[in-house]
């Protein structure tokens, strides 16, 4: 939990838009863009994909995948 909030307060926001949502038998799958805000105010938007594997209705996994890796370096 430590990392969570530590990874949380290095950014002042964070946004999703999801562009679209595929449900398949026991997964979910979500694909869009978030964009993060840095405490500089400048912006960095990229792709994501999520995968929710479900069991009886519930999330049994939780699955990123997201490329931020230019997240703390600004031009």
């Amino acid at each position: 939990m430590n990392f969570l909030e530590g990874w949380f307060q290095s950014i002042a926001a964070i946004k999703h838009l999801n562009l679209q949502v595929r449900e398949g038998d026991g997964f979910v799958l979500t694909e869009g863009t978030v964009t993060y805000t840095r405490h500089s105010g400048s912006t960095l938007a990229v792709p994501f994909a999520n995968v929710f594997n479900m069991v009886d209705g519930k999330i049994k996994d939780y699955l990123i995948y997201v490329d931020n890796s230019t997240l703390y370096t600004e031009a």
